[in-house]
This record gives C-alpha cells, structure tokens and sequence, in this order.
C-alpha cells in the first residue's frame, strides 16, 4: 500500500491545480466579475455584489471543493490501486480511522471560522472570508468522510472501518452546518 503522505500529496497536487480555475470561473459565472487578478484600479478591484450572489458564489465554491476533492480522492485510490501489494490486514480500518481524525480536524476549524464570522464586526469582508474559510474546511472534512466510507467498503467483516466512517460522517455535517452558519452571518453582516 502506498504510504498515506504519498495518497495525501497526489490528492493535494491534483485540487491545488483546480483551485484557481474554479475560483476564477466562479467569479465569472456567479458575481459577473471578469478577473480576480489585483489591478491596482479601485474601479476593477472593488466590486458591490448582491448577498443572493454572494451566496450562490460561496455555495458554488462548496460544490466545486466538495468534487475536487472527490476526484483527488479517485486520483490517489487509482495510483494507490495500481501500486498496492495485496495485504492480509486490515489497513481499511486503519486509514478510516486516519479518514475520522482529520475529520473532526476540519470539523473543528470550520466551527472556530463560525466563531469568528460572529466575531467579524469591523467589516463584511472579514467576515466573507471567515464564512469561506468555514466552508473550504466543510469541503475538506466532507471529503475526508467519504474516503472513510470508500475505505469501509473495502474492509473485512466486523471492523472497525464502518464505525470510524460513521462517526467521520457525523464531524462532516457539523461541519457543514457551522459553514452554513458562517455563511448566514456573513451575508445579514453584508446587508447591513
């Protein structure tokens, strides 16, 4: 089996390479901008967005994290397929476990990034940021949990993979409701 800082650095390089396509196709898409590219021009770098739009655009950003992270996901099990011996253990048990802590990890840092869209009272735009930050940690712990399950999947009968897929489904929607929260916050603090 290919070591787990091999599978996370394949699953990396691949969403670190989507990343600014999707972010800029957002933008396009979602709030009609042309570029996120600095300009140094007040008239192209600040922009008066609609909260709908603001919305849609962190929700899409949601959606795009939540696939590329399923497609790096596939990218390091077909390298890891295609490279692994066969094993009488039960590493599935093993890498849901690892699947659950960094789980609860992102689950966590998007509650702390809830925390502080509350918190943001100086501006809407430190709290639009604090509100993605949940939200890409949302991403994160939601793939991290599906992992879990493809890793469950493949167990032995009565392992402990399932549980661990489980409980990292549980620290997936907690996530994902402190982002939705953040993401409340942020847009009534951007209607203010």
């Amino acid at each position: 089996m290919t070591s787990l800082t091999k599978l996370t650095s394949i699953a990396a390089e691949f969403a670190h390479e989507q990343a600014p396509d999707a972010a800029d196709q957002i933008a396009r898409d979602t709030l009609g901008l042309r570029t996120l590219e600095t300009s140094n021009n007040d008239a192209a770098d600040f922009h008066e967005i609609a909260v709908w739009n603001l919305r849609k655009a962190l929700e899409a950003a949601f959606d795009a994290g939540v696939e590329t992270a399923l497609k790096a996901a596939e990218e390091a099990q077909e390298h890891d397929e295609e490279t692994a011996p066969q094993s009488d253990r039960d590493e599935a048990a093993d890498l849901a476990e690892i699947d659950l802590r960094e789980t609860a990890e992102h689950a966590n840092a998007a509650e702390r990034a809830a925390s502080n869209t509350e918190t943001a009272v100086s501006d809407a735009e430190e709290a639009i940021a604090a509100a993605a930050y949940a939200a890409r940690h949302a991403q994160r712990a939601n793939a991290t949990a599906e992992s879990a399950f493809q890793h469950a999947s493949r167990a032995k009968t009565g392992s402990q993979a399932v549980d661990f897929a489980t409980d990292a489904r549980r620290h997936a929607e907690r996530a994902r409701k402190a982002a939705e929260e953040a993401t409340r916050i942020a847009v009534g603090w951007h209607a203010e």
